[in-house]
């Protein structure tokens, strides 16, 4: 599917109204997010259906971008199993290329592929920008609870003592930024992002190069943690706590033209999240002692 230029964007007004499914050879949209999830679920395309939207460098299988799609709460998408046509939305002068309606969209989501974004945090809305905050901070958690553990483990093998088990951990975290900036560039979150379904992308929809992320890395350890030292943790995670509520950004994502993907947790995200939590009562428990 690489040989095919992707549609025209809508002239919509509306950001979410730019999803376009192949049928048969034939560009069909644009429609919302909800409403192509409402055509998946009564059948209209299936998995491997090519599908693109605004800021994607080509078509993907819908099975490929499907999860990272939020379902809103329910309301009339204009979509059911029987209707016939298609809805449109107003203002519709699309003009999309044809498309190869045999392409099952074999093509790897990469670090050069783009994303296509899940349903954007409401901006105004005070418990959806918590909630982000949250989120983020709890990704974050996990992350440098890594930093802890890796530290612990080679404090003990080499029997460190004193300044030196400090000046480990300063290394780990600094180690971190590089290991930080190699799992975004390869797939947009560290394994605290992966529990927590929370993805760092470009504003032009497409993963972060290496260099991208060290930078925000660097920025995020220095701005928003306060290189991991008592009592700045808590003073840097609280300033940008309160950044998000404001703007629903960082500094460091709005000024690199970064964006924050958030979807559901599955099944698997939640097992995760809770081993974790146990993990860390059962460290802070063992530490305490």
């Amino acid at each position: 599917m690489s040989s095919i230029n992707p549609p025209l964007p809508p002239e919509d007004d509306d950001p979410q109204v730019s999803w376009y499914f192949s049928d048969q050879g034939e560009s069909i949209g644009p429609y919302t997010e909800e409403q192509m999830l409402a055509w998946a679920a009564s059948g209209r395309f299936q998995d491997d259906t090519p599908v693109w939207s605004e800021g994607m460098a080509d078509w993907a299988p819908w099975k490929k971008v499907s999860p990272w799609l939020v379902p809103a709460p329910p309301v009339d998408s204009g979509v059911s199993s029987q209707s016939n046509p298609m809805p449109r939305p107003k203002n519709h002068t699309p003009d999309p290329p044809a498309v190869d309606s045999g392409g099952s969209g074999s093509g790897s989501m990469g670090p050069t592929a783009s994303v296509a974004p899940p349903e954007k945090v409401p901006v105004g809305e005070v418990a959806a920008r918590t909630r982000q905050a949250w989120m983020r901070f709890a990704a974050r958690s996990v992350d440098f609870l890594l930093v802890i553990v890796a530290n612990e483990i080679l404090s003990a093998v080499l029997a460190l003592q004193g300044k030196w088990v400090v000046i480990m951990f300063l290394a780990c975290t600094l180690a971190w930024v590089f290991a930080e900036a190699l799992f975004l560039s390869r797939w947009g979150m560290t394994p605290g992002k992966w529990i927590f379904r929370i993805r760092v992308v470009h504003e032009e929809g497409r993963l972060l190069t290496f260099l991208e992320a060290r930078h925000r890395a660097t920025q995020v350890l220095l701005q928003g943690m306060g290189l991991n030292l008592f009592p700045f943790l808590l003073i840097f995670n609280a300033l940008a706590f309160k950044e998000l509520m404001e703007f629903g950004k960082t500094s460091w994502d709005r000024q690199r033209r970064m964006e924050i993907q958030m979807a559901v947790m599955g099944p698997q995200h939640r097992v995760a999240a809770a081993a974790v939590a146990l993990f860390m009562i059962i460290l802070i428990a063992a530490l305490m002692k």
